[in-house]
Parts: C-alpha cells; structure tokens; sequence
C-alpha cells in the first residue's frame, strides 16, 4: 500500500510541477515594447536600452524591444495584442486609432519645454531650388508612408504649394530617415522631408532648408487596449516621472537629445493632424 501510494503521489506530483513551471513562465514574460523603425536596428538599440534597462527595474518585470519592419506592422501589431506599448509618431498613432479603435495614450515627449516639434524640406546645399513651388518637375524622397515627419507632413506642405505628386519628376518611399537623407545627399533625389533635430545632424554634410513646417504634436508612447487600466497607470507613472532623476532624463535624452520630460497628452491633442489625414492630400 505503501508502495502504491509513494508511486500515486510522484506521478501526481509531475503534472503539479509542470503546471507551476508553466505558470511562473507566464507571469515572467516579457513586456512586449515596440519601436518605430526610424533609424536602424543597431541606432535604435544604442538609444532605447537604458529607457528599456530603467524601466525594467520600476516595474520589476523584463521588457522585450522589439523593432518592427515597417511602421504599418508597428501598428498592426499593436493593434493584434502582438505588443504591449509602442513608441512612434502622431500619424502613426492616428492611423492605430482609424484602424483598430482608441487606445491609450501613455505619455508624450516634452522637447526643450516644447511639446511639438518642426520638419523641414531641405535639399542640397548646391541646388538651385530656392521654394517649395521650385520642386515642380524634380524628385522628391518619402520615408515611410505612415510616417509623420517625412512623409504626411512634407506631402501636406507640397499640397499647400500647389504640387501634388502629379506634378513631381519621381517620388519615393525609402524607409526611415537615414535612407532618406542619403538619397538627397547622394542625388538620387532633389529633396526630402524629415523631423527638423535630425536634419540639423546632418546639414553640415551639404544641406540646406527651403521650407519649415507649422509645430506638430511631439512622438508618443501609447499602449494597446488589451492591456488591463491597473498596467495602463502603472506604465504612466513610470513614464511621466522618469525625467525627475538624473539617471532617467539621461535615458530620455539618449532617444531625443532634447527632451525635457515625457508628458501627458489626450487624443485631442492630435485634433488638428487627424484633418491632414481625412483628406486626399496624405495617401499613398
């Protein structure tokens, strides 16, 4: 009996061990962080691990960075519970919205005080092209086509100067903003988009500015709905406080060399870029 009753209690203990094992990988699995492909993969890591590192010790709990191909599969999947919370643009979060209903906005990133931002059109430092209106018949280089800063914005800004994609030599769209500067600079295109603190990296390279955007509202981390209000609230206290600490400005500030503070934003604070997007003028 005795026999029979150690064999009964080691043959339940194994699917009792398994099930604990199985639930404590569960509770350990990683946060799912999302970040726009703006740069490359390695740019990207270099600037986003100690924000990964410091968030990691707040919440007790490991983070994954992930980098999507494209800003359409950041969105989608967040969208799809494929992510936890997603790092990028205001055109990006308003197409997430469009596509697959409102989701909660963690924090916004406050730069110099300022909580938007400028872009600029910008060709070579050599060009004649003088105006916006001077791009008529010339190439002009996209980023990604969800993209706010190089390309709903710029393509608005051409609109607004009466030039619409019709009225181009070529148009293209080649990714993130490092191809993008690169196809100006190495004239496979005449001119080109970007967010204004990146073109001022490069604009000692043999660039110049013909146009400058109207202020847009500032990147933004948003997470998706799936995720219950409890981690919504601890994400945003994590988020909105992590400036007051010499440690995590630096973090901050390692992603946008700028930046003051992360911020709270509404969905209305994109009010006025969602009426870019309910017209013709920014679709591919």
């Amino acid at each position: 009996m005795m026999i029979i009753l150690n064999s009964f209690k080691k043959y339940l203990l194994i699917p009792m061990v398994c099930g604990w094992l199985m639930l404590s990988a569960h509770a350990e699995e990683p946060i799912r962080f999302g970040v726009m492909p703006f740069l490359s993969a390695i740019d990207i890591m270099e600037r986003f691990t100690p924000l990964v590192d410091l968030l990691e010790k707040q919440l007790a709990h490991p983070i994954k960075l992930v980098i999507p191909g494209n800003f359409q599969q950041l969105i989608d999947d967040l969208g799809e519970q494929k992510l936890d919370f997603v790092y990028f643009g205001p055109v990006p979060y308003l197409h997430l919205v469009k596509q697959y209903g409102p989701q909660p906005i963690l924090a916004m990133e406050e730069l110099a005080g300022k909580p938007n931002y400028h872009g600029v059109i910008f060709v070579r430092q050599e060009s004649d092209i003088q105006k916006l209106q001077d791009l008529k018949g010339k190439r002009f280089t996209f980023g990604d086509p969800d993209s706010t800063m190089n390309h709903t914005v710029p393509r608005a800004m051409l609109f607004q100067a009466g030039i619409s994609l019709n009225d181009l030599a070529e148009h293209r769209f080649v990714g993130n903003n490092q191809n993008v500067v690169l196809a100006v600079l190495m004239g496979h295109a005449d001119a080109a988009g970007i967010k204004e603190d990146i073109y001022n990296k490069y604009q000692e390279r043999g660039l110049r500015v013909i146009a400058r955007s109207l202020p847009v509202p500032n990147l933004l981390y948003v997470a998706g709905r799936h995720r219950p209000e409890s981690w919504v609230e601890r994400m945003r206290q994590a988020l909105t406080v992590m400036h007051q600490t010499p440690e995590g400005l630096a973090a901050l500030k390692k992603i946008q060399p700028d930046t003051s503070a992360l911020i709270p934003a509404t969905d209305d604070t994109f009010q006025e870029l969602r009426k870019f997007l309910d017209s013709d003028v920014v679709k591919p």
